[in-house]
C-alpha cells in the first residue's frame, strides 16, 4: 500500500505544483479524477487521508518538517501538507509531512 501512496503523492504535487496559474487545464482536472479514483478504491480497504490543513499538529498523525511564523496563524497550526498521511482503519498507515506555524 505504501508504494500506491507514493504515486499518490506525485499526482497531488502534479496537481499543486505544475499547474498553479492555470485553474481550469484539461489534464489537471484529469489528474484529480485519477487520484479521486485511486482514493475511492483504497478507501474500499479502510485506507484514508488524515485531514491536516489548518488542523493542530498531532505528533501522532503528523511529522512537521518544517516551522514556519505565520501571522494571525495560532501556533501549532498545519499551514502546508507536503505529503497527506493515511490511515488503515484505526492504525496509522503513513504520517503526513508537514509545515506548522510557529
Amino acid at each position: 500500500l505504501t508504494k500506491i501512496l507514493g504515486v499518490i503523492d506525485n499526482v497531488e504535487r502534479m496537481i499543486k505544483e505544475g499547474f498553479k496559474n492555470q485553474a481550469e487545464h484539461p489534464l489537471k482536472t484529469e489528474l484529480a479524477k485519477f487520484r479521486t479514483e485511486i482514493l475511492s478504491k483504497l478507501s474500499e480497504y479502510n485506507v484514508s487521508p488524515v485531514e491536516s490543513l489548518n488542523q493542530k499538529y498531532n505528533v501522532d498523525f503528523h511529522e512537521a518538517i518544517t516551522t514556519v511564523p505565520v501571522p494571525g496563524k495560532e501556533p501549532g497550526t498545519i499551514i502546508d501538507v507536503f505529503e497527506n498521511g493515511y490511515t488503515i482503519g484505526t492504525r496509522l498507515l503513513r504520517a503526513a509531512r508537514v509545515v506548522v506555524a510557529q
